[in-house]
């Protein structure tokens, strides 16, 4: 039989050196038996080490973005806000006013950054400066004599969007750091630190202080001045639909949107109404007719 096995067949089977006793081979197998285990503890671990990093890492995304969200937004604005004061030394309100246009684009888009941190004061100052410029430039007449016909009415078209801004938050915070300048900056830090706006507080006020009898007093102010010298027809509007949106009564409601239809004429052109008057006024008198409805009360006409 042996010629049927190889000689190398026979040295390593019958070589002493590979020989393993009964307890070598069952520690052996409970060494193989543990690896596994301690494989499992070592991937185990790596995996926690890596989620836990890994939620670190959001935490700081997620602050990192929040950070450049108003760092970007108030970059824009204040990068628009430096054109805008060289355009002021070259008094070229055609650009300035198209840059001011571009600036409260800007703004809304911004919206809910400067809700919550405030309108920086480099965006305030620029408009109380526009405002100051404007005012001295239009008081007298030759301040601008040498201006070209279209940088005259560049200048008016300023004028007009800086004192008549329909931001409502805007105006509110330029009221206040005319008033305050210290308390806006002390406003602007509290906002930092996650407190609450000024523009916040008094609008909570003023919702408490919007009674019938205060919309009344106003109403009347309102149309004691309409027709009379001076008399700003798309104020006069503007004010109404602020009565309007502040009214808690149904039927002071309907009256105030009758004066709106009116205010709304008076805005007409010479010779036609523009189809958006005519838009306005329809609206309108549909919210009237679903008012009548909603509360079931008759329009008496006195």
């Amino acid at each position: 039989m042996s010629d049927y096995f190889s000689d190398d067949f026979m040295s390593d089977s019958s070589g002493d050196d590979d020989f393993m006793s009964e307890e070598e081979i069952e520690e052996e197998e409970f060494q193989e038996k543990q690896e596994p285990v301690v494989q499992q503890k070592k991937v185990a671990s790596r995996f926690l080490n890596k989620t836990s990093d890994d939620e670190d890492s959001d935490d700081d995304d997620e602050n990192h973005m929040i950070r450049s969200e108003k760092e970007k937004r108030f970059e824009e604005l204040e990068k628009i806000c430096e054109v805008l004061e060289d355009l002021i030394d070259e008094s070229d309100w055609f650009k300035i006013f198209e840059e001011l246009k571009l600036l409260e684009k800007n703004i809304k888009k911004s919206s809910g950054v400067l809700k919550k941190y405030g309108y920086p004061t480099f965006l305030v100052e620029i408009y109380i400066e526009l405002i100051d410029v404007t005012t001295q430039l239009l008081s007298e007449r030759e301040n601008t004599e040498k201006y070209s016909k279209r940088n005259k009415k560049n200048l008016n078209k300023t004028y007009t969007a800086v004192t008549e801004i329909k931001i409502i938050d805007l105006q509110k915070a330029l009221d206040f750091f005319q008033k305050d300048p210290d308390g806006y900056f002390d406003m602007l830090t509290e906002l930092e630190e996650g407190g609450n706006s000024v523009v916040d507080e008094e609008e909570e006020e003023e919702e408490e202080s919007w009674t019938p009898e205060r919309i009344e007093d106003i109403l009347t102010k309102l149309i004691t001045n309409r027709g009379r010298k001076n008399y700003d027809r798309i104020n006069q509007v503007k004010n109404i639909e602020e009565l309007v949106e502040n009214s808690k009564s149904p039927k002071q409601v309907v009256r105030l949107l009758f004066h709106l239809i009116n205010a709304q004429f008076d805005c007409a052109g010479i010779t036609f109404l523009s189809s958006n008057i005519w838009l306005e006024c329809y609206h309108c008198v549909i919210q009237v007719l679903k008012l009548v409805k909603e509360n079931n009360f008759d329009l008496v006409r006195k």
